[in-house]
C-alpha cells in the first residue's frame, strides 16, 4: 500500500532514500532501510553511537512505571537516551517505611536527576546535584505505591547516559516493636540476629538476653557498613546497671562482659549517625560461653617480640592475657601510614594497656586509660615491621587474667599476611569455628582455608562470604561432610557467596574457601566470613527461609520455585509484584502421602482473593488484580503423616492485561 501511495505523489524535490517501502518525506534524508519512517534531516539510523534502551522499557511515565527490584538490589546498565526521556520505578510501601533510592553514573557523560513521588505523582523528595550520582529518600506517610522518576537534564557525551540504580526500604525488622525497655524483645543465647535495622537517628532496639549464668562470658558483636552510619550499644545487668558499652566510630561494635551473677541481661542499640539515607542495617552476634581457664589462646606463644603473631588489617577475637604474660603482634607498615590499633575488653576483669613499638623496640605510642578498651593512633615514620604489645596491669573480677578482641586499621599496603586461623590449608589442619563472623580474612594464591564444624542432624547452617574488594578477585565456599563430599556450595563469579543447608546427619563437617581468581594489587584476596546462623530445627529449611509470616515473605520473581519445604506450624510465604489488571496464578505440586497443603492468595491490601488445598497432586489458586501491588501467597501444611515437613514444587505466573 505504501508503494502505491508513493507512486501517486506529484513530482517534487528529490528524496535520496532508495528503498521502495520508505515513507520519509524530508529533503536530504539519507535513510536507506526499508520501512523506515524517520523524518529527521540527515538521519541514517545506522550509526554505532545510537542509544540502546535498557530491558526495563517502556517505563517512560508514571503509568508505565516498572516494579522496582527487591530492597538492597543494585541494577546495572540502565540508560536514559535523550533529554526528555524518563525512567519510572514503582515501590509499594507501608506507612513509616523509609525509601532510599541512589543513582550511580558518570557526570562527564551527562547529568541525571532523581525525584520521589507519591501515588498521585506529587513530588516528595528530589536530588539534582551537578556531580556524579544522586540520592533521595522519603518516609512514607500512607500505605500504597510510591515512585522514583529519573530523567536526563543534560547529555554531555555519547547519546544517553548509563546508570546503576540501587534502592533500599527501611522497614520494621522481625523483632519490632522493641523501641524501649518495656518492649524489649526476649532472645535466647547464643543467637545471630540478621538484617536488623534502625530507621532514624535516636531510634533504639532493645533485647533481653535470657538465662545468662554466673561465670559465663558474653561476647556481643555488631557488624554494619560504616559508610552508611554508626551504631552504639550498651549492656545492662539484672539489676539495671550499665555494665559495658560499645561506642567506637568503626563499622564494628563489640561488648565483652564476664557475668558474675545469673539472670536476664538487657542490650540497648541505637543509631548515632546516619550517613547514607535514613536507617542502617546491621547484624548482631550474641555469643555466650565459658571463658578459657588460663591465658593460652590459639595465638600462643607470643609472649615476646620475637614470638609476635603476624597480623593484617582486620578484627581478631578470643585473646586471653594475664599479669606477667603479655601478647605481641607484628605487622608491616609504610612511612606515612596512620595506623589505628584498638583492643576491647571488660575493665571489671582487670585493666589492660596497649603499646606500639618499632623494630628497634622504640615506643611510638601507648594507650593506658583506666576504663574499658584502649585505642592508639600513630603515624608510621618509616617502612618496616612494627609490634603491638597487650599487657594486663591488674587482675580484678572472677576471671584469671582478662579476655579481649583486637583490631588493626590504616595500612596502605595489604600483602597476603596469614590470618588468625592459619595454618588451616588442609582438612587435617582445619580449625574448629564457632558461630560468628570475622572480617578481612586472607586467602593466598595456591592455598585454601579450611574450617571444621560439629553439626547435628536437621541443624540449619547459614554461611556468608563476601568482600568489598571485588576488584581483587573471587573466592568460593563449599561445605563438605566427613568423607569430604561436597554437600552445599556457593560459586558466584561476582559479589557475595551465601548458602543455607540443613544437615542430614550428625557429624564432622568442613568449610572450604578457595581462591578462584586473583586480580588487583593484593596477593590473594581479603574476605569477610561468617557462620551467621546456626540453630536446630525439627523442620528442614529451604533457601527461602526465614519466610514463616507475611512480614517475612520471600520476595520472588514470577517463575518456578522448585524444592520448597514446609512444616507444621511453619508456613511459607512468597511475595511478588502483580501490575494492575494482571492475572496471578500460583500452582503447587505435592507428592501423595506428604500431607495436606493449603494455599492462600492475598492482594496488596492483605485481603484474601483465592484459596485451594491439595492432599497430593496439583492445586491452583488464581485471581485478577484491580489495583496493582505486591501480592502474597501462603503455603501451610495442615497435616503431616510422614517425616517432618513436606517438599513441594511451586510455580508463580503473572499475565498482563
Amino acid at each position: 500500500m505504501a508503494a502505491l501511495l508513493l507512486a501517486a505523489c506529484p513530482a517534487g524535490p528529490a528524496d535520496d532514500d532508495d528503498s521502495g517501502d520508505d515513507d520519509d518525506s524530508a529533503l536530504d534524508d539519507d535513510d536507506d532501510s526499508g520501512d523506515d519512517d524517520d523524518s529527521a534531516l540527515d538521519d541514517d539510523d545506522s550509526a554505532s553511537g545510537d542509544c540502546v534502551e535498557d530491558a526495563w522499557e517502556d517505563n517512560d511515565d508514571l503509568a508505565g512505571a516498572v516494579a522496582a527490584p527487591p530492597s538492597r538490589t543494585r541494577v546495572r546498565h540502565l540508560r536514559v537516551c535523550d533529554p526528555g526521556d524518563e525512567d519510572w520505578y514503582r515501590f509499594d510501601l507501608i506507612a513509616d517505611d523509609v525509601l532510599t533510592v541512589e543513582l550511580f553514573f558518570e557526570q562527564d557523560d551527562g547529568d541525571l536527576e532523581l525525584q520521589l513521588l507519591d501515588a498521585d505523582g506529587t513530588p516528595l523528595a528530589e536530588s539534582r546535584s551537578d556531580s556524579d550520582d544522586e540520592l533521595a529518600w522519603h518516609r512514607a506517610a500512607v500505605d500504597g505505591p510510591h515512585y522514583a522518576r529519573v530523567w536526563l537534564a543534560d547529555d554531555a557525551g555519547a547519546p544517553g547516559v548509563a546508570y546503576d540504580l540501587s534502592n533500599s526500604v527501611c522497614f520494621d525488622d522481625e523483632w519490632e516493636d522493641n523501641d524501649d525497655l518495656t518492649t524489649a524483645a526476649p532472645v535466647d543465647l547464643p543467637n545471630s540476629l540478621l538484617d536488623m535495622n534502625t530507621c532514624a537517628v535516636g531510634e533504639e532496639d532493645w533485647f533481653v538476653l535470657q538465662g545468662v549464668q554466673a561465670g559465663e562470658l558474653l561476647d556481643i558483636r555488631f557488624v554494619y557498613f560504616g559508610a552508611h552510619g554508626n551504631l552504639d550499644a550498651s549492656l545492662f545487668g539484672p539489676d539495671g546497671d550499665e555494665l559495658a558499652r560499645g561506642a567506637n566510630a568503626a563499622h564494628v561494635e563489640t561488648i565483652l562482659h564476664f557475668a558474675t551473677e545469673p539472670g536476664d541481661y538487657v542490650l540497648r542499640v541505637w543509631l548515632v549517625e546516619d550517613l547514607a539515607g535514613p536507617g542502617l542495617f546491621y547484624d548482631v552476634d550474641l555469643n555466650v560461653g565459658v571463658p578459657p581457664g588460663d591465658c593460652d589462646d590459639r595465638f600462643e606463644p607470643d609472649n615476646t617480640s620475637a614470638d609476635a603473631t603476624a597480623i593484617t588489617a582486620t578484627l581478631y577475637e578470643d585473646f586471653a592475657v594475664c599479669l606477667g604474660d603479655p601478647d605481641h603482634f607484628s605487622f608491616d607498615a609504610r612511612a606515612g601510614d596512620e595506623v589505628t590499633v584498638w583492643i576491647d575488653f571488660p575493665h571489671a576483669e582487670g585493666d589492660v594497656d596497649l603499646h606500639l613499638f618499632d623494630a628497634d623496640g622504640v615506643e611510638l605510642a601507648a594507650a593506658t586509660s583506666a576504663d574499658d578498651d584502649e585505642l592508639l593512633v600513630a603515624t608510621i615514620p618509616a617502612d618496616g615491621a612494627y609490634v603491638a604489645r597487650v599487657s594486663q596491669v591488674d587482675d580484678d573480677g572472677g576471671l584469671t587474667g582478662n579476655v579481649y578482641n583486637l583490631s588493626l586499621d590504616g595500612l596502605s599496603q595489604l600483602g597476603c599476611v596469614p590470618d588468625g586461623w592459619e595454618p588451616n590449608d588442609t582438612p587435617e589442619a582445619a580449625n574448629p569455628i564457632p558461630n560468628g563472623d570475622w572480617l578481612d580474612q586472607t586467602i593466598c594464591p595456591g592455598e585454601d582455608d579450611w574450617y571444621q564444624l560439629q553439626l547435628s542432624a536437621l541443624q540449619l547452617l547459614e554461611v556468608n562470604l563476601g568482600s568489598w574488594h571485588y576488584f581483587e578477585g573471587n573466592a568460593d565456599v563449599f561445605l563438605l561432610d566427613a568423607d569430604l563430599t561436597v554437600v552445599a556450595s556457593s560459586e558466584a563469579t561476582f559479589g557475595n557467596e551465601r548458602f543455607l543447608h540443613t544437615v542430614a546427619a550428625s557429624g564432622t563437617y568442613y568449610l572450604r574457601v578457595t581462591l578462584t581468581e586473583d586480580e588487583g594489587v593484593i596477593a590473594g584476596q581479603i574476605y569477610d566470613f561468617g557462620v551467621l546462623s546456626l540453630h536446630t530445627s525439627a523442620c528442614p529449611a529451604d533457601v527461602w527461609e526465614p519466610n514463616d509470616s507475611v512480614a517475612q515473605a520471600a520476595v520472588v520473581f514470577p517463575g518456578p520455585l522448585p524444592g520448597a519445604n514446609v512444616c507444621l506450624g511453619e508456613p511459607d510465604y512468597f511475595a511478588f509484584d502483580v501490575p494492575a489488571g494482571s492475572q496471578a496464578t500460583v500452582a503447587v505440586v505435592l507428592d501423595p502421602g506428604e500431607g495436606e497443603l493449603a494455599l492462600t492468595l492475598l492482594d496488596a491490601d492483605g485481603d484474601l482473593v483465592g484459596s485451594a488445598t491439595t492432599a497430593g497432586g496439583e492445586a491452583t489458586v488464581q485471581a485478577t488484580a484491580g489495583a496493582g501491588g505486591i501480592w502474597t501467597v501462603g503455603m501451610e501444611l495442615v497435616t503431616d503423616p510422614g517425616e517432618a515437613g513436606a517438599v513441594y514444587d511451586a510455580d508463580v505466573l503473572v499475565v498482563g492485561p
